[in-house]
Parts: C-alpha cells; structure tokens; sequence
C-alpha cells in the first residue's frame, strides 16, 4: 500500500479535521513535482506538524488524484492541488493506521 505522508501546520490540520478544508495545495517545485505528479497514492496521511502520538495528530484518506492549477491575484503561483476524501469523524470511519 503506498501512501503520502504530508505534514501540517496544526491550523491547517485543524481545518482539514474540522471539514473547512477540502483540498492540499503544494508550489510546483522539482521536489513536489517528483512525489505527486505521475504518481499514484492508496491513501494521504496528514500529521499534525510533527507531533508524536495517536489517532489525535493523524488523518488518513484514501487518494483522489492532483491537478495543477495556476493561480493569480498580486502574483501568479503554479500549484499542484491533491484531492482527497473529507474528513470525517472517528465514530463513522476506519480507525485508519492506528487500527488493532
């Protein structure tokens, strides 16, 4: 099973845990270009910053693929968008990695 493991601030992590959040952006960059694009994922895993610890600081998600998207405002920023499943709470999913 191959998965992306992603680290986040804890605010956007929140956000995503609270469903305000539905889509991950990265710059493309050679780094990201060479994880995501032309990739195939089973699932995301999103960390809350780099906390250690249970199923408080961690949120899987099974993968729905990346588009790159071009946005602009003062700048113009190409971005590699990852589309997953929203979060939902733990008493109606899986308990993802940390099953026993």
């Amino acid at each position: 099973m191959r998965d992306l493991v992603l680290h986040l601030k804890s605010c956007y992590f929140q956000e995503i845990k609270e469903g305000r959040k539905r889509f991950e952006y990265r710059l493309v960059k050679p780094y990201w270009q060479k994880r995501i694009v032309g990739q195939t994922y089973d699932r995301v895993i999103f960390w809350d910053a780099y906390k250690t610890g249970g199923p408080d600081t961690v949120i899987v998600s099974p993968w729905r693929g990346y588009e790159v998207q071009t946005i602009s405002n003062t700048l113009t920023l190409d971005l590699i968008r990852l589309r997953y499943l929203p979060f939902r709470p733990s008493s109606e999913r899986e308990s993802g990695i940390f099953s026993t």
